[in-house]
């Protein structure tokens, strides 16, 4: 039985003003436990309990009841959705979008238009990672497949192409540093709220994480100034060649873009930010640490050299394809055995097919390796050091 907007009963404006003081404490970023009790039996109240108190430690796998499996899962989608900070979807997913009258009385939140504007509690000192995507090179789910991770409706398994946001707080203000434009950029930074981009960092030049890369200009066009893009010498052709017309001196309505060669670091509006190549397939990619993060997608190999770059990490988040092993991917057991050689404290999955279900991956996993999902948020300081002029 699913949890839509086919629920019985109707809503008090009792029951909304409770519901809407439970929202306004979510928007907030508080937890507790909250008296629920006056919204009623409307199954919001199940599902807000779940997702606000107890859904990282329930799987809908491990309820035995089918209405208690669909709230579970509703609460997934809803802890997800006020991790995106929009309590417009929120209250969408929990259900109450069936009729006007359903959310009459709710008093709406404003809506956070950006990830830029959000309070970032740690973003004078710290690091923003969001998870803009964390899928291969096809998306999840897939054209024309019907496997259980492509029809799942665990939100988890819908993987946008692979992306991060970097955000920190410059020496001119909040920097926001993207790290490939996946083919899917436009719906991602939508999606996210992002209203700037002050550079971009690629990894390589593959389809997927290079072909968003006209939806810059929407940012060169209110804000009037290019973007720089650093890609290494062999990305840097491949942007040149597939965007040819963006670096037409005489184009019009293009992007505006500057192509800076990528070296083994950069000093990024205050930050240092190192460029580590690695393995993938018969070429090479650029993993990136800034601080004690490090974002490696699309590999198959980590030289020594680079490992030695890569010690003392609190957060990496490593490339794992699939199950088995690939030409040019880590496969699954093959990106553990480098999170064993190289120990960081965390890390996350990404880059990832249908061939890994969320829930079910993570469940053989060791406490501190994790599977990345899309839009999720991590936060961690950046060492002093790694601040420069």
């Amino acid at each position: 039985m699913a949890l839509g907007g086919n629920q019985r009963g109707r809503q008090s404006p009792g029951q909304a003003v409770a519901i809407n003081a439970v929202f306004e404490q979510l928007a907030a970023g508080e937890k507790g436990n909250w008296n629920l009790s006056s919204i009623g039996r409307f199954p919001v109240r199940v599902i807000l309990h779940i997702a606000l108190l107890d859904a990282d430690t329930v799987e809908p796998r491990d309820l035995q009841n089918d209405r208690l499996r669909d709230v579970a899962k509703m609460a997934i989608r809803a802890r997800i959705e006020h991790q995106r900070g929009t309590l417009a979807d929120l209250v969408a997913v929990i259900g109450l979008r069936s009729t006007h009258a359903k959310i009459r009385h709710l008093r709406p939140l404003p809506r956070r238009s950006s990830i830029a504007r959000r309070p970032h509690p740690s973003m004078r000192d710290g690091l923003r990672v969001t998870f803009l995507g964390t899928g291969t090179s096809v998306g999840i789910p897939v054209i024309t497949c019907e496997c259980d991770v492509c029809t799942s409706d665990d939100p988890r398994n819908h993987r946008l192409r692979a992306s991060v946001l970097l955000e920190w707080e410059g020496i001119d203000g909040p920097t926001r540093v993207l790290v490939d434009t996946a083919t899917d950029f436009r719906q991602q930074a939508l999606r996210s709220g992002i209203d700037k981009v002050d550079a971009v960092m690629y990894t390589h030049g593959h389809a997927d994480h290079i072909l968003g890369l006209d939806e810059l200009r929407i940012f060169n066009f209110v804000y009037r100034k290019s973007i720089p893009l650093y890609a290494d010498a062999a990305t840097g052709a491949v942007l040149r060649h597939v965007f040819s017309y963006a670096f037409d001196p005489e184009a019009i309505g293009v992007p505006q873009l500057e192509i800076e060669t990528l070296d083994d670091h950069v000093s990024l509006f205050g930050v240092r930010v190192e460029a580590i190549p690695l393995g993938h397939g018969r070429g090479t990619t650029q993993a990136f640490r800034v601080g004690n993060f490090a974002y490696a997608t699309d590999c198959n190999r980590i030289p020594d050299a680079a490992a030695a770059r890569l010690q003392g990490l609190d957060v990496l988040v490593l490339d794992s394809l699939r199950q088995k092993p690939h030409r040019s991917h880590f496969g699954l057991q093959q990106a553990l055995a480098e999170v064993e050689r190289l120990q960081p404290k965390k890390t996350y999955l990404t880059h990832l097919s249908h061939d890994l279900e969320h829930a079910a991956v993570e469940e053989t996993l060791p406490p501190h390796v994790r599977v990345a999902y899309d839009e999720m948020v991590i936060e961690l300081p950046i060492p002093d050091a790694w601040r420069c002029a």
